[in-house]
């Protein structure tokens, strides 16, 4: 073996020691607010500690039998602290062997219970839900929220649309996000998921996040093409579309206005736009070529005004708005007058 390679092995063997010892500490009751920050901050350190976390995560779970025989070892008089010690010698002792566990996991992951149908929002219709655990979320018109939480993963699916998750501090549960082929993993912080024109957007207001392309239905939980999975903080937001890599994009947008029911665009893409507002018009909108989505715009907006957005789109841009037989609306590219 090369010089270069035994460093990466050790580099490797580090970070699963590293994440499992996270594990075996968030996991105790006594975890503080700074344990938090500090795991916080590791994960911000590479794209890889996220990997790593859920991967020993992912092998402490399966390993639950062993840990179960391993509590009934020693006094019964003091078992919590004891498990304390041993539990830190044994997460650190042992990576080689939860590392072949971890392998078998990925190589078989387990049957998982199908998603169950929970919230809905009709057209133009916000709502505000708290889950079970606590988290509090706000979903954007026309939206479908399904869950699916365990002991050991909170997982939540979107239909296209929008949402906004305040999510509930619970380092032994990760809680995910999927929206298309994207999945969004965090464990406490606030974002904003949203599909627009066949992409995802993940805007963070406050934690840290990671994002990246699921592999297959039964997989979700390691992403493929590892390296391009992204550490998103606070402030940050990117885009992800199918069989590309997330892209930060470099101009955040507002992600806490269309909560109140107001809505604004600065250099936008017109296809946004129109996106956007068809989940708040009962009257259908599309655009008559798909070049025209192009048109980069600004426009705001309260979410109950669509036909007065649409037309100070006409009077300000090179676009005109036709209503159609069928009582649709189409925006057309506006040629310029005959002298």
């Amino acid at each position: 073996m090369s010089n270069s390679s035994r460093r990466s092995a050790a580099v490797s063997t580090t970070v699963a020691n590293a994440a499992l010892a996270w594990v075996v500490r968030l996991s105790d009751a006594s975890v503080s607010d700074s344990d938090h920050r500090a795991f916080d901050a590791w994960l911000m350190e590479s794209p890889a500690h996220g990997e790593a976390y859920d991967d020993a995560l992912s092998a402490y779970s399966a390993a639950g039998e062993l840990k179960d025989k391993f509590l009934r070892v020693g006094s019964t008089r003091s078992p919590r602290p004891l498990w304390r010690r041993a539990a830190t010698s044994w997460a650190v002792g042992t990576a080689a062997a939860l590392v072949v566990a971890i392998a078998f996991v990925i190589a078989t992951p387990p049957a998982e219970a199908p998603f169950e149908p929970n919230f809905t929002t009709r057209t133009a219709h916000i709502r505000s839900v708290t889950l079970d655990d606590g988290t509090e979320v706000t979903l954007g018109a026309r939206t479908q929220m399904d869950l699916r939480f365990s002991d050991s993963a909170r997982r939540v699916r979107l239909s296209p649309g929008e949402a906004f998750f305040q999510v509930a501090h619970d380092s032994a549960r990760p809680f995910y996000v999927e929206l298309d082929d994207t999945e969004v993993r965090v464990v406490g912080t606030q974002f904003d998921v949203k599909s627009v024109c066949g992409a995802v957007r993940v805007s963070v207001r406050e934690g840290v996040v990671q994002v990246g392309h699921r592999i297959d239905q039964r997989t979700r939980a390691f992403w493929s093409a590892r390296a391009s999975a992204l550490t998103l903080t606070a402030g940050q937001e990117a885009e992800l579309r199918s069989g590309k890599s997330a892209e930060i994009l470099p101009s955040p947008k507002d992600v806490t206005g269309w909560r109140e029911g107001f809505i604004s665009y600065r250099d936008a893409s017109l296809c946004e736009v129109i996106d956007d507002a068809n989940r708040y018009s009962l009257t259908p909108i599309r655009l008559a070529e798909q070049s025209l989505g192009e048109l980069r715009v600004n426009v705001s907006y309260p979410t109950d005004q669509v036909p007065a957005m649409l037309a100070s789109l006409a009077a300000n841009f090179p676009v005109d708005v036709a209503r159609q037989a069928d009582g649709s609306v189409e925006v057309r590219r506006k040629h310029p007058s005959p002298l």
